[in-house]
């Protein structure tokens, strides 16, 4: 006695990561820059990487699966590290994806030389349940080194399951006078030889400023891990 309804679904292409496609979307970071809680790294001190942290899910990129990464204060996220801590690279000039980058990490969400030893607080967060959980890392109104009156705030996320990556910037001055300016969203693989940089948010042409805030998604483009 009931009538019919059609059900329409659109489901997420979740694909295997020997490819990636890279994509805007709307500035709808899952949690605030500044959230309470969390896991404080880099405190205090510039151009570093964290001590080894356990990824909380395995984690797919490229081709091969990660349970652990450490976090750098310049704006990157290293997968699969042989240790923890050490300096993290600050100066660079070349475009995503390149071997002269492999030092600076594999995620860049935004790699540019920032100095959280001036102001600003980078924390570490998991949200969500098995097996939709999320990785959070937040750089929250980071100074940049040099022009230390200019802060960037953004933020990288990785998605369990689907092995998506997003990169939220809510702002990012520009340093003209340090380094070229230089800064990249993209990611790359552990050689290099492999990645993907947002349209328009590699080190060249020219140096970049987000003024009104912008998401970017990197999705495996592979053939579908789903059935």
């Amino acid at each position: 006695t009931q009538n019919c309804t059609d059900l329409v679904a659109t489901p997420f292409h979740a694909g295997a990561t020997n490819t990636y496609t890279v994509s805007s979307i709307p500035h709808a970071p899952p949690i605030p820059y500044n959230q309470p809680g969390g896991t404080v790294v880099s405190a205090n001190t510039d151009d570093v990487w964290s001590p080894i942290i356990n990824l909380p899910f395995p984690f797919c990129y490229y081709g091969n699966t990660y349970t652990t990464c450490k976090v750098g204060s310049n704006g990157a996220i290293d997968l699969g590290p042989g240790a923890g801590g050490g300096g993290q690279p600050w100066s660079f000039n070349v475009d995503c994806p390149n071997a002269g980058l492999n030092d600076d990490g594999d995620i860049f969400g935004v790699l540019h030389d920032i100095d959280p030893s001036v102001c600003g607080n980078i924390k570490w967060y998991l949200l969500g349940t098995a097996p939709c959980r999320i990785f959070v890392v937040s750089f929250d109104n980071i100074c940049h080194f040099s022009c230390t009156n200019l802060q960037s705030r953004h933020m990288m996320v990785l998605y369990e399951t689907t092995n998506a990556i997003d990169v939220y910037v809510e702002k990012k001055p520009t340093c003209n006078g340090w380094n070229g300016g230089h800064a990249i969203i993209g990611i790359q693989n552990e050689t290099g030889t492999a990645g993907i940089a947002a349209p328009g948010r590699n080190t060249n042409p020219g140096t970049w400023t987000v003024n009104t805030p912008e998401g970017w998604r990197f999705t495996p483009n592979g053939a579908p891990i789903y059935t």
